[in-house]
């Protein structure tokens, strides 16, 4: 693997292969001249190849439109057909699925998808004549034209469908969701002032009876009541940057609103080994953006949970991830109780008064979650802190708008559920959409047949003329006559494809 370096060549990989099928040079790693001078002479793309991603997400395929050098990973196989005429065919034809599932047979491993080079080389190919192959690929650019413009429609209004979901949770934070019903009732709310207040009374009268019934316990009677002192009220938070809200309510920190008696923590540093029969433990990977994601989830042995008891969880707790993947926030739902959590995910234990469903979803929105980001650490891992995320602000209200708020979002968040199933609905049938047609053009029903055709049999004769000419001049040349198969120098070449299945003359 060649070093990376900021000014340099582009060193492609699989990753850079972007959605439009089109290739991300400008993004991509660049490596230096020496490198790829080194690699260049085991072998390197050129305009009008083909790439065939090997490794990850396999069979993805892209045609070289650019004369400019650059190089290809060992994750990617070079297929150089010898007649460029027949690449952007053999390309289309890759992303066939009479292709692709023959693909799909040769894949080998589990955790890592591996497509090898010798699989590559026994793919069959549909080759019509070259005329033919013109008239196929115009229709096919005429038809995809138009689907493309019907997928890329769908895709956008993905992107307005989460903008949207992201605008009701603002519009939550700032109380004007709400802001209408909250008029209609506002001699009925308790202010969000005293909710907090009772809140930090309860606390503070919870953390004196647990010390002087540990001062019992030990039989040390205190003379005085000088023992308060030590109590530490939790701070309140910074409101210099946050928004302005709604009367009757306030911006508090996750600390001041967590039951004293469970400390917002994470918990299980190394999980170890899956156990079948042990303990659900969630991860970052299972706590998505206001919805727990079951799947993958891994059980720890219970004498390891055991050994962190204080975050085995009881339901209604609100868990958010503070490594790795940064954003998920959860109120844990009644199915998890007896779960753990790992160290990836922090666990908050709220107040009597305040919603779980509706801390989640404050934690959640836009403006707090980029008050968090603005305070993550790391560089390669990032993350945030426990003390960051006991002093994180986030706005209440009274109990009764807390639980009208959750209704809202509930109502808006089931709509835009239906509207995203049915888009995802469409893109799928678009997907299917494209493979018949292009099973049809693969099947020879698509374009039209001529018989005045040149035939294919001359179009391969032609082919092999030139691939032993290739060969010739390879083996004239000093030190090349052995069949090339140094470190990420493996290449199928079109040359070596078995191009069977021939239309009709």
């Amino acid at each position: 693997m060649p070093k990376g370096q900021e000014d340099g060549i582009p060193y492609i990989s699989p990753k850079d292969f972007l959605e439009n099928g089109e290739i991300a040079f400008e993004k991509a790693k660049k490596i230096s001249d020496e490198d790829f001078k080194s690699l260049c002479k085991k072998i390197y793309p050129e305009y009008g190849d083909i790439l065939l991603s090997r490794y990850g997400t396999v069979g993805e395929v892209r045609l070289v439109k650019t004369y400019l050098p650059f190089q290809a990973s060992y994750s990617i196989a070079i297929i150089k057909p010898i007649d460029k005429e027949t690449s952007r065919f053999i390309e289309t034809a890759l992303r066939s699925a009479v292709v692709r599932s023959q693909i799909n047979s040769y894949v080998r491993g589990v955790t890592q998808l591996d497509l090898g080079l010798g699989h590559i080389r026994k793919l069959f190919l549909p080759l019509p004549p070259l005329s033919e192959q013109k008239r196929i690929l115009s229709i096919l650019d005429e038809l995809f034209t138009q689907l493309n413009a019907g997928v890329d429609l769908l895709k956008k209004l993905k992107v307005k469908l989460k903008r949207y979901r992201q605008a009701v949770l603002k519009a939550a934070v700032e109380g004007k969701l709400t802001q209408d019903w909250r008029e209609a009732h506002q001699d009925e709310l308790e202010p969000a002032s005293a909710l907090l207040a009772r809140i930090l009374k309860e606390r503070r009268e919870k953390w004196e009876a647990e010390q002087w019934a540990k001062m019992q316990a030990k039989g040390k009677a205190p003379k005085d009541d000088k023992w308060k002192l030590k109590y530490k009220e939790p701070a309140a938070p910074d409101t210099t940057e946050l928004l302005k809200l709604p009367e009757g309510w306030k911006w508090v920190t996750l600390e001041q609103i967590n039951n004293i008696k469970r400390t917002i923590t994470y918990a299980v540093i190394k999980l170890g080994e899956h156990v079948d029969d042990g303990v659900p433990t969630l991860r970052s990977s299972n706590v998505r953006h206001l919805y727990l994601d079951p799947k993958g989830i891994k059980k720890i042995s219970p004498n390891l949970s055991n050994e962190y008891s204080r975050t085995i969880l009881q339901g209604g707790e609100v868990l958010v991830t503070i490594r790795g993947t940064l954003g998920g926030v959860i109120a844990v739902p009644n199915r998890c109780v007896g779960s753990n959590i790992s160290r990836e995910v922090a666990m908050i234990s709220l107040a009597e008064g305040i919603v779980p469903d509706f801390c989640a979803i404050m934690i959640g929105s836009k403006p707090i979650h980029n008050w968090l980001s603005r305070r993550t650490k790391g560089i390669a891992y990032t993350g945030i802190n426990i003390e960051t995320l006991k002093r994180t602000p986030i706005p209440i209200s009274s109990h009764r708008e807390q639980i009208e708020i959750i209704e809202k979002v509930n109502h808006y968040s089931s709509i835009c559920d239906e509207f995203e199933k049915t888009l995802d609905r469409s893109l799928k049938r678009a997907e299917k959409l494209r493979q018949s047609i292009l099973k049809k053009a693969f099947e020879g029903k698509l374009a039209p047949q001529d018989p005045n055709d040149e035939p294919v049999s001359v179009l391969l004769a032609r082919i092999q003329v030139e691939k032993a000419k290739k060969e010739a001049e390879e083996k004239a040349k000093k030190g090349k006559g052995r069949k090339r198969k140094g470190k990420g120098g493996k290449v199928a070449d079109v040359e070596q494809l078995e191009l069977i299945e021939v239309f009709e003359e």
